[in-house]
């Protein structure tokens, strides 16, 4: 268990570090494109179409993740299925995550720090993360 968590969180600090870097190549990518608009382009005008080839190129990756994604419904879960089921397992493998994630933390307080300073600018940049955060502790 405690090898699966290693690898989960040093899954887990890679794919932040890879979403920080994402978003500021994204923003200078934005930027890049508005300057070579300026030349051809009113500074507003350039400005509305970057923000609109931005939002073009997050509704692609959207819908491409809508595609590949394969998610398929099952009636059952739909209905509600086995929900009763599902929550004391849900409830016992967070209490398992979080002791062995306690535990690591006091092991290696400056990875700790590291993760969460991590985790704090990926919640802070992504507005879809936070909306499925609130949504998680809500319910």
């Amino acid at each position: 268990m405690e090898r699966l968590l290693r690898r989960f969180t040093v899954l887990a600090v890679l794919l932040l570090a890879a979403a920080i870097v994402i978003v500021v190549g994204v923003a200078f990518l934005c930027g890049a494109i508005y300057l070579a608009l300026l030349g051809v382009a009113a500074p507003p005008i350039a400005a509305l179409a970057t923000g609109l080839i931005a939002f073009a190129i997050a509704l692609f990756i959207l819908l491409a993740a809508y595609l590949f994604s394969g998610r398929r419904r099952v009636g059952s879960t739909r209905r509600g299925g086995n929900k009763a089921h599902r929550a004391p397992f849900a409830m016992e493998l967070g209490n398992l995550a979080g002791d062995e994630i306690g535990d690591l933390v006091r092991k290696h307080p400056t990875a700790g720090v590291l993760v969460s300073l991590l985790a704090g600018f990926a919640v802070g940049l992504s507005p879809s993360l936070r909306k499925t955060l609130r949504s998680l502790l809500e319910h």
